[in-house]
């Protein structure tokens, strides 16, 4: 993914496959598909974080995941700027902080 993300016509396809996708059943299919496959990683490490109880049993995973994955896009989408390791790591940080983990 961070390939693609660093590709400069990535956010050109992405945006076209979006916006084809409101328009045609077949591809809105697949691309609800796509979002749903590549949103499992993180739901299956906050999942496990869970369990672990680092994360709070009323956290709203889905919504972390949003919060976590919607400002990586925006940059990438929107400002075509490169999302930095670093803000990607105080990203982490305030969205754990956010749904109630247990940061030490």
């Amino acid at each position: 993914m961070q390939v693609m993300l660093s590709e400069k016509a990535f956010p050109r396809l992405m945006a076209a496959f979006v916006d084809a996708a409101e328009q045609e059943p077949t591809l809105r299919d697949m691309l609800v598909g796509l979002t749903h496959r590549g949103r499992q990683p993180l739901r299956r490490v906050l999942t496990n974080a869970r369990r672990r109880g680092e994360l709070p049993d009323h956290a709203d995973i889905e919504l972390a995941i949003d919060l976590l994955t919607g400002p990586t896009f925006y940059q990438r989408f929107v400002t075509d700027e490169p999302f930095f390791d670093r803000r990607a790591a105080r990203l982490v940080d305030h969205v754990l902080r956010a749904v109630g983990a247990s940061c030490s």
